[in-house]
């Protein structure tokens, strides 16, 4: 039998005591930190983190909205944040004609015909009708035929009164609200 020096382990063979002396008395020597993010590596594995820590400069950037770490390919940390940039400089699912400043915007084309939610949006404020939402927009067909664009045929709504617009048991409840607000 072998024996530990620092401690009354016994074993049968000297590579286990060497194991036993590697992972019990020297273990903190077995592990790194990563040098953006702090946290706790196997001298093997920490070279491999570092190269894809969140916090490396060089792999990340930030989010357009918020300012949060995201990865260098994305622009937005989730689709909330993607939603509101969207609707702060203007773009609410469909690209508008007019800048900020309402001058024509440089790619209007005035014998182009409009796109039905250039229609919609002409009329109504990019909300949804029923609820206010403004996040994120769409825009209903009230007869449901998608190729009939009439101003009058077309409503904002926001994707949860959209959607209860196609099911059954809800659909004459929101065209009865549909109808009070139009």
């Amino acid at each position: 039998m072998y024996k530990c020096k620092k401690c009354d382990f016994e074993a049968d063979s000297v590579s286990a005591i060497g194991n036993h002396s590697k992972w019990e008395h020297n273990r903190d020597k077995q592990y790194t930190k990563c040098s953006h993010c702090n946290e706790k590596f196997q001298l093997g594995t920490v070279k491999k983190h570092e190269l894809g820590c969140m916090f490396n400069p060089t792999n990340y950037t930030e989010c357009k909205e918020c300012g949060c770490h995201i990865r260098k390919e994305l622009k937005f940390c989730n689709s909330s944040c993607s939603a509101k940039y969207n609707n702060r400089v203007g773009k609410t699912g469909y690209k508008r004609m007019t800048n900020e400043n309402n001058g024509i915007h440089p790619n209007f084309n005035p014998n182009k015909e409009k796109g039905y939610r250039e229609i919609c949006f002409g009329k109504y404020e990019p909300k949804c009708i029923i609820c206010g939402w403004d996040k994120s927009v769409d825009v209903h067909h009230i007869d449901n035929d998608h190729n009939n664009d009439n101003v009058k045929n077309l409503v904002p709504l926001c994707q949860n009164h959209h959607q209860l617009t196609r099911m059954n048991e809800y659909k004459d409840d929101i065209n009865k609200q549909i109808k009070a607000c139009v």
